[in-house]
């Protein structure tokens, strides 16, 4: 029985075939009919050991991005514990308004701590965690993964799945 279901915010579309023969037709079909990038579209075999970076591609981009996720974040959680040392004390209770230098470290802390751990939580990608999952499955159940990236193609996944499902995809992600 084929299955279709997609990560929302998740820019590729996996199908998952019995056959290397059955892969290989449905992404030549796809990339011919669609006129999509030959490179948007890369068959994961089973036992492979390139899947990770057939999946992800090349980290530069996904470290460069968590990096500025880190910065921006903890910039912003900083200015946030500065803004609300100041209040404190200027306008807070007499205690913080005495000691003004603990008060602002004990307010840039949590900023910092706080801008920091949401840039991980942002970080992490869980929009993909569907497609990796299903294929790093397919792979050590011997199946073949066609996995197409949308990033830059003007194709919804909507057209691209009955495709997937005709070329005799067990299930489409």
């Amino acid at each position: 029985m084929a299955t279709s279901t997609w990560a929302a915010g998740d820019s590729r579309i996996a199908g998952i075939f019995n056959s290397r023969d059955k892969a290989v037709s449905a992404k030549e079909m796809i990339v011919n009919k669609f006129e999509l990038n030959p490179a948007a579209a890369k068959v994961i075999e089973p036992g492979s050991k390139a899947a990770s970076h057939k999946l992800e591609g090349s980290s530069d981009k996904i470290g460069e991005s968590m990096l500025w996720l880190h910065l921006l974040y903890g910039s912003l959680g900083l200015f946030a514990g500065l803004g609300l040392g100041w209040l404190l004390v200027n306008f807070g209770p007499n205690f913080t308004q005495l000691n003004p230098t603990f008060t602002y470290i004990a307010m840039l802390s949590p900023g910092l701590f706080i801008g920091l751990f949401l840039s991980g939580l942002l970080s992490l990608k869980p929009q993909h965690d569907a497609v990796n999952q299903a294929a790093v499955a397919a792979v050590n159940n011997k199946e073949w993964t066609l996995i197409i990236k949308l990033d830059n193609e003007h194709t919804a996944k909507s057209d691209i799945a009955p495709l997937m499902k005709q070329a005799g995809a067990s299930s489409v992600i």
